[in-house]
């Protein structure tokens, strides 16, 4: 039967291409801060099934250690985070997605936002002629469930995730709620959010979030950092005097990128004075290239010192650990369902 863990908190990445500062900040740091409480007992999930449902399986495969590899440079420790691949436990997770699709509805899966923004995404990339959620396929339509089975499957009760998924974590409490009910069973937790500091940072011309989808706009891990200088230059920021949403999270970024005194303080009084009127913006934008320059030297020396098979070694140790817990709840629920 399930074992509940309410302190256990789940996150998972996709792995669809190299990491921004954005993906840092809004996903990882807030991990790390995560593994730090020793209460918490934190399972990080490499999310490539998911990555299936609008990306070619050849886009993903380079990047599902890459991602991992990444996350271990910027200080995920595997000795406090349990890191596996989601594909490595595919059989009972799907199991557990298949056991819960008679519990929602096609009505519920096409009114979820998210779905609605990825259709929109697909018709100004040319990928479909509709947003119409019908015209979504079948694995974009039913990520919620898979993306409750990720959660039942390790018992987590809580759930690191940003905004943005909060409709599918509601639809997987309801999920959990009607099967439990069905089968009147205290098996599925209903999950819920792990509230953390999650930044949303906009790309570098302001125009959206900052996205791997958009590397020209935003701040790559892999980057040269004199090319990511380069387009520090470029960013759109604010008239002299004026204070706007991009210019706020340029600076958020900057802030949140260095842990050095004296370059906090620099920023603050480049924030003041941008704002009493005086032309900062190429000082301000010189500091973030500082700034900058340090977190990808800094990243890409120690991705560097990181062998590939202690990589694997990670994943190995996390995916036989995940698996044993997706068996116990898939072996609970054929249990209270009489298969």
């Amino acid at each position: 039967m399930s074992e509940f863990q309410p302190n256990r908190v789940i996150s998972g990445f996709r792995p669809t291409s190299d990491l921004t500062v954005g993906n840092y900040l809004g996903a990882i740091r807030p991990s790390l801060e995560i593994q730090e409480n020793p209460d918490n007992d934190l399972y990080v999930f490499v999310a490539d099934m998911h990555g299936l449902t609008d990306h070619d399986p050849r886009e993903i495969a380079p990047y599902r250690s890459e991602v991992v590899h990444d996350c271990l440079a910027l200080g995920v420790d595997p000795s406090k985070t349990t890191m596996y691949l989601q594909s490595a436990i595919e059989a009972p997770v799907t199991q557990i997605a298949n056991r819960l699709a008679p519990y929602v509805s096609v009505a519920e899966l096409a009114r979820t936002p998210n779905l609605k923004e990825k259709m929109q995404t697909a018709v100004r990339r040319g990928e479909s002629d509709s947003d119409d959620a019908l015209k979504a396929n079948f694995g974009l339509l039913g990520y919620p469930v898979l993306m409750g089975a990720d959660i039942f499957a390790q018992e987590s009760g809580l759930v690191a995730v940003g905004e943005d998924q909060e409709p599918h974590l509601e639809l997987a409490r309801k999920i959990a709620s009607r099967f439990n009910k069905r089968f009147d069973a205290d098996l599925l937790v209903e999950p819920r959010i792990f509230a953390v500091e999650a930044l949303r940072v906009v790309g570098l011309d302001g125009k959206g979030k900052m996205s791997k989808t958009n590397p020209s706009q935003a701040i790559m891990l892999t980057d040269d950092p004199d090319y990511a200088r380069r387009k520090i230059k470029k960013a759109t920021t604010a008239p002299s005097g004026e204070w706007n949403p991009v210019l706020d999270s340029h600076f958020l970024v900057a802030e949140h990128t260095t842990r050095d005194s004296g370059r906090l303080a620099e920023l603050q009084e480049l924030r003041d004075a941008h704002m009493l009127g005086r032309p900062v913006m190429g000082d301000f934008k010189r500091l973030w290239g500082d700034i900058t320059q340090a977190l990808l030297v800094d990243f890409q020396a120690k991705k560097n010192s990181i062998a590939q098979d202690e990589v694997d070694k990670v994943l190995e140790q996390g995916s036989t650990k995940a698996a044993a817990n997706a068996d116990r709840v898939l072996r609970g629920m054929k249990e209270v369902m009489g298969l």
